[in-house]
């Protein structure tokens, strides 16, 4: 009966608002038929990634075959035990990303978590703890909030899974690993986490969450950081990936 109640409640302040704040694309801002979601000019925008993967860590492919690998996982192992993206790291999706990252558009969050649940469907299946890439202290201090914080709360409140925020921390104040070459970025993150109370994932599944994957140097130091510490397995998911031209 209560429950029954507050739904009505709820279609009516849903209806009362899209009369005086109708629902706006949250890309181009243009007024929108669905609340949160992207319209339909901005979603034909953005690449989504599309089989064929790797079926390692999840980038596109020229070709399909099957038990296809790419060739820098069969060169070297990832650390992680697999990986996916949404959408390129491209045009549309590229300043959708920098928007959420850096002008406070943290409403983002709401629109892209959706995305994020359908790509990792089958990592939260198995997944104890929903995990995101930590900032360290003074970057959170300065920004406000963490972009991957944000989206592994809207994620979970969608998947019924629980997040670890002060689990991994980024114990090192890196530089920006923006315009480093792939051998820098390793060595700048570099026994930069660190797991506090490793006994909560010690044989545990987690999903790591971030915004980009570039060249992957971040995202091995966590799994590494995290696999050291008891973690059974580690599935990656990220918004927007660098991807390279075939």
């Amino acid at each position: 009966m209560i429950n029954s109640i507050k739904e009505q409640i709820q279609k009516v302040y849903n209806f009362i608002v899209n009369i005086i704040l109708p629902s706006v694309c949250p890309s181009c801002r243009q007024e929108s038929v669905t609340p949160h979601l992207l319209c339909a000019d901005c979603w034909n925008a953005i690449t989504f990634i599309q089989k064929p993967l790797c079926n390692c860590c999840g980038t596109p492919l020229a070709f399909a075959a099957d038990q296809l690998m790419c060739v820098p996982c069969l060169a070297n192992p990832p650390v992680f035990d697999s990986g996916r993206s949404v959408f390129t790291y491209s045009g549309l999706s590229r300043d959708l990303v920098l928007r959420f990252k850096h002008s406070d558009a943290t409403h983002l969050s709401r629109c892209l978590a959706p995305f994020l649940k359908s790509v990792g469907q089958e990592f939260f299946q198995a997944a104890d703890y929903i995990m995101p890439v930590p900032l360290h202290r003074w970057r959170l201090f300065k920004r406000q909030y963490n972009q991957a914080t944000l989206l592994a709360r809207a994620v979970s409140s969608l998947v019924d899974r629980p997040v670890l925020t002060n689990c991994l921390i980024r114990k090192k104040a890196t530089q920006s690993q923006g315009h480093k070459t792939i051998k820098e970025r390793k060595k700048n993150v570099k026994q930069a986490f660190e797991v506090i109370n490793p006994d909560i994932i010690k044989g545990k599944t987690v999903v790591l969450i971030d915004d980009v994957w570039t060249t992957g140097a971040t995202i091995d130091a966590c799994t590494k950081t995290l696999k050291k510490s008891g973690a059974d397995r580690v599935f990656v998911l990220t918004l927007a990936r660098v991807v390279k031209e075939f």
